[in-house]
């Protein structure tokens, strides 16, 4: 593209589609040309804070032959059509996480974006982050040694207003996926795999405590590594007050706690192995914008953002049926009611 900047679409412009859109403005590679947003209300006021064209229908923006790349932050449930189209359209895609609710449209995604030539970006920002960035480094070093244990845990307060408010699609099935494991919990199982490595099985215990939701609010599970290691996962918006939102790491030599960014090794790493700049970015946005300037692959690409959701596609079903679940899951998996089948 040589100098010319990179001209977004943002559909969708909740609390995280507005953040995409101040990312956006104020990157030297990257411009914002239009808003879409089923609320014209309120899609109308950021297009008219950042002076860009508004539609209601996101078909009319990707129709624009002057827009390169499209964020999509809309419910979970809306992803795989939107993507589609976009890849259609032949624009580029940074989408939210999870990058869908459903595998067979997730791999639709992949599938569509590839056909297209067209880059698949998804929305994990704390693989952006520079204490996990560095022990990404320090456990493929082997100064971990090998890992034994990894826990994911999202402990976090989300009010029964949370839910009720924007249209009450969170902790639906249809729209959000599930409740507090697909919408909250999956950025440390992201985390989670990203370290420890592939995930061969779960067995989970989910349900609703707390919340008048339709999902869990609540999940407990015990996942076992292809590598041998053994892991848990806790995802919970029920609690007050907010009590750990990260992942722990654990190896025979060292251990790594991501939400204090604390790393200790019987060996010291070495401070000059740091990650590239492009990893020391402003995170999802710019990591799309630089794929698509140079022509490789975004660093959480449509294969990579596949993991996490099929980990909590397995983890509810083994909920539902109280069976262990290995992995992989056929891509017919859906969220589904974790009563009891």
């Amino acid at each position: 593209m040589g100098s010319c900047k990179v001209r977004f679409g943002v559909i969708g412009t909740g609390t995280i589609g507005k953040c995409h859109c101040r990312d956006i403005a104020d990157h030297d590679r990257a411009t914002l040309v239009a808003i879409s947003d089923i609320s014209e209300r309120n899609g109308q006021a950021v297009a008219d804070e950042y002076n860009v064209s508004f539609y209601r229908d996101y078909l009319e923006l990707l129709s624009r032959d002057d827009i390169d790349a499209v964020v999509v932050s809309t419910p979970s449930g809306t992803h795989g059509q939107i993507a589609l189209a976009a890849a259609k359209a032949g624009k580029h895609i940074l989408v939210e996480k999870p990058m869908e609710i459903d595998l067979s449209k997730a791999d639709q995604m992949i599938e569509a974006c590839n056909a297209a030539g067209v880059k698949l970006g998804v929305g994990y920002p704390f693989r952006f982050n520079k204490a996990n960035l560095r022990a990404k480094l320090a456990i493929e070093a082997g100064l971990l040694g090998d890992l034994v244990l990894g826990e994911a845990r999202t402990k976090i307060c989300r009010t029964q207003q949370y839910y009720d408010r924007g249209g009450g699609w969170r902790g639906t099935w249809n729209m959000d996926g599930g409740g507090a494991v697909m919408n909250q919990t999956v950025h440390m199982i992201d985390l989670l795999q990203w370290f420890m490595g592939p995930v061969k099985s779960v067995f989970a215990h989910a349900g609703t405590v707390a919340r008048k939701i339709e999902a869990e609010d609540l999940a407990v599970a015990v996942v076992e590594f292809a590598s041998g290691a053994m892991g848990t996962i806790v995802g919970t918006t029920a609690i007050y007050p907010n009590s750990f939102f990260g992942v722990e790491v654990h190896g025979q030599n060292g251990s790594f706690n991501s939400e204090t960014g604390e790393l200790k090794t019987r060996e010291p790493a070495d401070s000059s192995a740091e990650p590239s700049g492009l990893m020391f970015s402003k995170g999802a946005v710019d990591d799309l914008v630089d794929a698509i300037v140079n022509d490789r692959e975004p660093m959480i690409s449509g294969e990579e953002g596949r993991k996490s959701l099929e980990i909590v596609l397995a983890l509810y079903e083994s909920a539902r049926t109280g069976k262990i679940v290995k992995l992989p899951i056929p891509s017919r998996y859906q969220p589904a009611s974790l009563a009891r089948s």
